[in-house]
């Protein structure tokens, strides 16, 4: 599990990572943070960016955003215990100074253009490639929090089934973790505002994969869409000159072209995924990241859903039926009766209609039902108990989640 906070002084003001008019900086909270997370991360400025101990990582977003990512676990209750001691940590260390950690989808008191960036050359070449493509890429990075949960496979095809189901329900994981009440300052009155926000960003490299649910989608199809792909820039020199300069923007060369000069390492993988954010992410794991960051009740009760929803064969097998998939394509990389235009009709629907948008065929109302009670069922008694919160926060939506919208 990964959860994003905002970090903002008690008075609402945000608390960038410099301290600014007598407010602490973030980069204090890492130095505070380092002794219970003694691995260190510096830029070449020698400024602390990030941490690591055994229960996860931290690591800053690009307007300081303050994200935990929780180690590998099998069981829950061992995320919540990693949750909270980061949180009794950090907690205390921000109460000591007027300050505290909000999750939230969108940033709720300030406008993305009035947050500042940390200094990371990376988001330094993000904030240019965006600004060049003329996107609300500015909007993603500065003022958007998220939950993302991993979970594993055990062979391409085990990984392209949990992708493609992962990439179905997006729409419909994101409407359970709706948490954006504000959107640029103002009321929000759009459900999964955020996920649109994401389709907002650049449509090369976010939203549904491109042809996820064809016929023969794997990794190979994966990797061909990022190699086709400009890298927005490279962590390394150029062949021919070992000395020159190492990080390198490229906002319009594929990234096939861009690597041609030498064999891409692990570290050149890992960068090029990096700057991939589709709705369900491939790495050595599924990174499925449809969901607002979300409080610690309701974090814990995603991260069930999730486990329930994917570590299940009957639940999948249920979710696929539902969505109208052969048991035969279900395991195999054959073709599935959806494209990424039934996804993008999926989020329409919920935007206009709410809790009464159809997705697929079925009400979201009974979507977010049907996934509860397989997700029940399929974890032990130890384990329901998380949903209690969420299926509650779910349920709970303002009125412009309920009354249909205008057309």
């Amino acid at each position: 599990m990964e959860v994003e906070h905002f970090v903002l002084a008690d008075d609402g003001n945000p608390i960038s990572y410099e301290p600014v008019d007598g407010r602490i900086g973030v980069r204090e909270v890492l130095a505070q943070l380092e002794k219970d997370y003694p691995q260190t991360t510096y830029n070449e400025r020698n400024d602390l960016l990030g941490l690591a101990g055994d229960e996860g990582s931290i690591t800053l977003e690009p307007a300081a955003q303050l994200e935990i990512s929780i180690a590998p676990y099998a069981q829950v209750r061992d995320v919540e215990r990693a949750y909270r001691h980061f949180r009794s940590l950090a907690d205390s260390i921000l109460a000591k100074r007027d300050a505290h950690l909000e999750a939230h989808g969108y940033h709720t008191t300030r406008c993305a253009k009035d947050l500042t960036l940390i200094p990371k050359r990376r988001y330094d070449f993000m904030d240019a490639y965006f600004a060049h493509i003329k996107s609300d890429g500015d909007r993603m990075m500065r003022a958007s929090s998220s939950t993302q949960v991993s979970i594993d496979f055990a062979s391409e095809a085990d990984a392209v089934r949990k992708m493609r189901v992962a990439s179905a329900l997006s729409p419909i994981l994101a409407a359970i973790a709706d948490n954006t009440q504000v959107f640029e300052f103002e009321e929000n009155h759009i459900p999964i505002r955020r996920l649109q926000l994401w389709r907002e960003v650049d449509n090369l490299r976010c939203g549904t994969i491109p042809s996820i649910f064809e016929d023969g989608f794997g990794f190979g199809t994966y990797a061909d869409w990022l190699l086709r792909t400009p890298p927005i820039f490279v962590t390394r020199p150029a062949a021919d000159d070992p000395e020159g300069e190492r990080l390198r923007p490229f906002f319009d060369t594929a990234a096939s072209e861009v690597y041609a000069d030498a064999p891409m390492s692990r570290d050149d993988v890992e960068h090029v995924t990096s700057m991939f954010w589709p709705d369900v992410r491939l790495k050595l794991f599924v990174e499925i990241r449809p969901a607002d960051s979300l409080p610690e009740k309701c974090i814990l009760g995603y991260t069930a859903l999730i486990k329930g929803l994917f570590y299940s064969d009957e639940s999948l097998g249920a979710i696929e039926e539902a969505l109208g998939v052969s048991p035969e394509a279900a395991f195999t990389r054959s073709a599935w009766p959806l494209s990424k235009g039934c996804v993008d009709e999926g989020i329409a629907q919920i935007q206009m209609h709410g809790l009464g948008g159809l997705v697929y065929g079925k009400e979201l109302r009974d979507w977010e039902a049907l996934l509860f009670s397989l997700a029940r069922t399929a974890l032990p008694a130890g384990e329901q108990q998380y949903f209690d919160a969420l299926e509650d926060f779910a349920q709970e939506k303002p009125w412009w989640w309920v009354e249909p919208r205008p057309s």
